[in-house]
């Protein structure tokens, strides 16, 4: 079934939307969406020159919508989903029944796991997650088979990553300033390769070590020593 059009001034009819007998594919500025993917061509826009687009026309304060239904009743009517909010100009994507599980705010901030975003990258996660040799945590970076995580429990953040071939670098000024080895856990303040619990190189100069200060007079530093 095809819909015809007459331009001004020509005397031929363009087709401009098809229903196609075999499947019932909709094509609205093509002919054969048949010839599409066969997982997306139910409807397809566009006759592939210069651009094209889907507009949607909603309320200044109500939302846009794209729902991904796999049922006809609950949350199952928008298992997945996309809403625009004008009211606020974010953009939320929903999954599993949720209507947001990542935001996109009217400044560009993303949050992941809840409705707002206070930063750039805002990551919210009810659950405790500590250190642990899988590499999960509430942000990770993985490269090469080995994850870097961030996590918080109940008790404390932690920074780790889940390789003892690889070190943990803290740095300023594009170098590195603070090392842990992955290998033993040493720490080094001014060497990436700290012999001892902690190494400090100052270099050269006049550069304090390690200074301690303090408004009490018994400020100190305390070496124990509790083995044999």
């Amino acid at each position: 079934l095809r819909f015809f059009t007459k331009p001004s001034g020509s005397g031929l009819n363009t087709p401009r939307m098809v229903i196609q007998g075999s499947n019932g594919n909709v094509g609205i500025g093509t002919t054969s969406p048949g010839s599409f993917h066969a997982n997306a061509s139910n409807l397809v826009v566009g006759s592939g020159s210069g651009t094209e687009g889907i507009t949607i026309n909603s309320g200044a304060s109500n939302y846009g919508v794209i729902y991904f239904a796999d049922g006809t009743s609950g949350s199952a009517t928008y298992s997945g989903n996309i809403n625009y909010n004008h009211d606020d100009n974010s953009m939320r994507f929903g999954t599993a029944g949720s209507t947001t599980s990542v935001v996109i705010d009217d400044s560009g901030n993303v949050g992941i796991g809840r409705n707002t975003a206070n930063s750039r990258l805002h990551v919210s996660d009810a659950t405790n997650i500590s250190a642990s040799a899988a590499g999960a945590g509430q942000f990770a970076v993985e490269g090469n088979g080995y994850t870097t995580s961030i996590a918080m429990d109940a008790t404390r953040a932690h920074i780790y990553h889940n390789s003892s071939l690889r070190n943990l670098s803290f740095g300023t000024n594009e170098s590195i300033d603070m090392t842990i080895k992955g290998s033993d856990g040493n720490v080094g303040i001014g060497t990436e390769d700290p012999g001892k619990k902690l190494e400090v190189n100052v270099g050269g100069g006049n550069t304090d070590g390690i200074r301690i200060t303090g408004s009490s007079a018994n400020t100190s530093l305390i070496i124990n020593n509790t083995g044999s």
